[in-house]
């Protein structure tokens, strides 16, 4: 995945909310992102009642949200990945979690419609003000430690081009040519979000990490 891009072209900040039961990881988090001049933490959330009522409340671009929340009644995980695309289509999601064992689900948790996936140990976290510079721009992340052992299981990456849908063959070759995320949304008239899923879901399926990666696999098969 393409997960680095310079900093945010819009002069307004990224302003993001950070849900997740743990004081500790909180904290660190808005932390680390406060310290960025183009990002804004408006809104901390430990609860799943309390991160719903915030984002009815608080304008948000980015959300960083953990996969699980062990106390709380209302239903987590991928249920409430769904449930958050639906009410904020608009929020570009980015799951952090300290689950070790969770690689075999990415796909599911990818087909929700979230940007980004990444390990709350992984080599990564210190970067993760690029991270949401890159969602929020339109790119998807997940954490290469994830790609490697889904590579590793062969449970859910194919890598055959084969294994494309129609559109995410015809994304991943208007991607070959050199056009951006918005541009192939203008010129296929769907939206950014969909282009940006599109390609997410076609570099999973092919097990490739970065842009490069991306066009390697068209100067491959179609160059």
């Amino acid at each position: 995945m393409n997960a680095f891009v310079g900093s945010s072209s819009s002069h307004s900040p990224i302003n993001v909310v950070v849900a997740d039961d743990h004081p500790v990881v909180s904290a660190g988090v808005s932390a680390v992102l406060s310290a960025e001049m183009d990002i804004n933490v408006v809104g901390v959330a430990p609860t799943i009642s309390v991160l719903l009522e915030l984002l009815q409340q608080q304008p948000c671009d980015v959300l960083i949200c953990d996969y699980s929340f062990s106390s709380d009644q209302l239903p987590d995980g991928i249920a409430l990945f769904k449930r958050l695309r639906r009410s904020h289509p608009d929020i570009s999601i980015i799951v952090l979690t300290a689950h070790q064992d969770i690689a075999m689900f990415v796909s599911r948790i990818l087909d929700t419609g979230v940007a980004g996936f990444l390990r709350k140990s992984s080599p990564d976290f210190e970067r993760l003000p690029a991270i949401v510079r890159s969602v929020y721009g339109g790119d998807t992340f997940v954490d290469p430690t994830v790609t490697a052992e889904l590579l590793e299981i062969g449970k859910t990456t194919q890598t055959s081009i084969e294994s494309l849908s129609e559109r995410e063959l015809e994304v991943v070759r208007m991607l070959g040519r050199g056009m951006s995320v918005t541009e192939i949304a203008m010129h296929t008239n769907r939206s950014i979000k969909t282009i940006s899923h599109q390609k997410m879901k076609a570099m999973h399926k092919l097990g490739l990490r970065s842009d490069a990666d991306l066009y390697r696999v068209y100067t491959e098969h179609f160059g």
